[in-house]
């Protein structure tokens, strides 16, 4: 909590790369039109001037659910009929899910990056 950082994002300068890197979708944005005048999003392509850095102050206040992992031993009666000494179901995701009330650009609020969630499944057997 309380973390703020600045960024350009709201410039909608996707078309350096990112826009078909990481398949972000610049004109579903609520950009600057005529019919559509807002300071949250600049206009289509938008660039400071020469030499100038323009950002806004963002908060990045955000709460992550990390990492769940579970696993199941199979009860001994059952392992016994199965002549099997143990045999354990594993599963683990981690980055499971992210809230940020003010964060309404792309990516990761901790990092602006992106952010993968991984599922791991597995079992552990001994004969």
């Amino acid at each position: 909590m309380g973390h703020k950082s600045l960024n350009g994002n709201y410039l909608n300068n996707y078309n350096d790369g990112s826009l078909y890197t990481y398949n972000y979708n610049p004109f579903k944005n609520p950009y600057w039109t005529i019919d559509n005048p807002t300071n949250d999003w600049a206009r289509l392509d938008a660039i400071a001037p020469a030499g100038a850095r323009a950002a806004k102050l963002y908060n990045r206040n955000f709460i992550r659910l990390d990492n769940i992992a579970l696993s199941y031993s199979l009860p001994q009666n059952i392992l016994e009929r199965m002549n099997v000494k143990n045999f354990k179901f594993i599963m683990s995701v981690r980055n499971v899910a992210t809230w940020a009330a003010d964060w309404e650009y792309f990516g990761d609020p901790e990092t602006g990056g992106l952010a993968t969630r991984t599922f791991n499944f597995g079992f552990n057997l001994t004969l």
